[in-house]
């Protein structure tokens, strides 16, 4: 469940945090990765995913867009497409130090059964130099589940070379019936612009592993973005 489709298993944490506003205009991204992971669980049962994004920067710093991917939640709703709708303001406060408020909704075709998974998330970040993002997440109806989830998470990226960086991130997610976990990502990223090239290893807690089974298993996921 993510709008992002650079290094798709940072998704939602480092994207719109990493960056104070952007140029006007619109750009977008199509990509393809080997398993499409939010917060270190496959949201396509361990498949692979092709995922798209359209994207609308002001030069005032406000943003909106839209963020698509398949998914298989298998017996657990039967949803086909996810679709996430997206508002934000990025506002840099200096040189090194930029802040990010963005409201996402989450949004399923192809729910069956009248299961109701679709959310509201409020997400705030702040970021150092592009290189290093805190994020807070926050939602009162999880998965339209009635009740609150928080994740909180820390990423960062490192360049080891020109256009390589090692990328990394851990965070904790509260979620309803105490089925609270972390998770933590370590990757290695290539911009070969116009595309973006990443191999990433993801994993989760024990804590994961014992709620959500094998989606929750520690994996590596590749995957390439064409940015436009």
């Amino acid at each position: 469940m993510t709008r992002n489709a650079v290094t798709v298993a940072l998704s939602l944490l480092l994207a719109t945090a990493a960056s104070p506003a952007h140029a006007e205009g619109v750009s977008g991204s199509v990509a393809a990765t080997t398993d499409y992971v939010f917060r270190g669980l496959s949201q396509t049962d361990e498949g692979a995913a092709l995922q798209g994004e359209l994207r609308f920067d002001h030069a005032s710093g406000f943003y909106a867009g839209l963020w698509a991917s398949n998914v298989d939640f298998g017996s657990a709703g039967g949803a086909g497409i996810e679709y996430d709708t997206f508002v934000g303001y990025a506002v840099p406060l200096n040189e090194s130090l930029g802040f990010d408020f963005q409201l996402v909704r989450y949004n399923y075709s192809g729910v069956e059964g009248g299961n109701d998974l679709e959310y509201l998330e409020f997400l705030t970040s702040v970021s150092f130099n592009d290189r290093v993002s805190a994020t807070l997440g926050y939602s009162s109806d999880v998965l339209a589940s009635g009740d609150r989830g928080l994740y909180l998470g820390l990423s960062g990226s490192y360049p080891l070379a020109d256009k390589l960086s090692l990328t990394g991130g851990i965070g904790r997610y509260s979620l309803p019936a105490d089925a609270d976990y972390f998770d933590w990502n370590l990757g290695i990223e290539w911009d070969a612009s116009p595309f973006t090239l990443a191999l990433q290893a993801i994993g989760t807690d024990r804590d994961a592993r014992r709620t959500f089974g094998s989606i929750a298993d520690n994996r590596v996921v590749a995957s390439v973005v064409f940015g436009f």
